[in-house]
């Protein structure tokens, strides 16, 4: 952990500026590779295969920082030294949490934007099964945007002992995602 350390403090440190608030913006942008809409975070199947999908989108998304955010060659160090361990699984939520950091963005931030971008894929797997057009897709998102909000006051900060997800329904067909005869989605 040391070795890390040292590589970490040799790199470029950011504090938040002008600059910096671009980066933090892009990492909210739908073009960014990252994998989030090819996954309908369960639309398809009525929930996602989880643990595959998470670490997939999480070593994109690592993978796409170390990429794009160069300036920062943390994501690259962290990246490379996870790979050669074998001891990271990569999982989106975490990754997402460390990108945000390392980019600036404070912990209340992080969570509204990772609720944000939930939301926004969620919306966009319904538009491209044709569940919704675009424009009510639009509505609908802002329409949730009251409903975010209180939930994002609701769970902010809480600690990690306290994630869970409880819909016995969705609990039950998670696995049908992979059995689709057809699918759109990755999971």
């Amino acid at each position: 952990m040391e070795d890390v350390e040292e590589k970490i403090e040799g790199c470029l440190q950011f504090t938040p500026n002008e600059l910096l608030q671009w980066s933090q913006w892009q990492l909210l942008d739908s073009v960014l590779p990252t994998g989030g809409f090819a996954h309908s975070f369960g639309v398809e199947a009525a929930i996602q295969s989880r643990r595959k999908a998470s670490i997939s989108q999480g070593s994109a998304l690592l993978r796409v920082a170390a990429a794009v955010f160069q300036e920062v060659p943390y994501f690259k160090t962290m990246r490379e030294m996870s790979l050669a361990s074998g001891a990271v699984r990569f999982h989106h939520a975490p990754i997402f949490g460390l990108v945000c950091g390392v980019l600036g963005l404070n912990a209340e931030t992080s969570q509204k934007t990772y609720l944000f971008i939930t939301m926004r894929d969620v919306v966009s797997a319904a538009t491209r099964l044709n569940l919704v057009g675009p424009l009510g897709a639009a509505v609908l998102q802002h329409q949730l945007a009251a409903n975010a909000e209180e939930l994002s006051k609701k769970w902010m900060n809480r600690p990690v002992e306290e994630a869970c997800q409880t819909n016995p329904l969705l609990d039950t067909i998670q696995g049908c995602h992979g059995y689709l005869f057809f699918r759109l989605f990755c999971s």
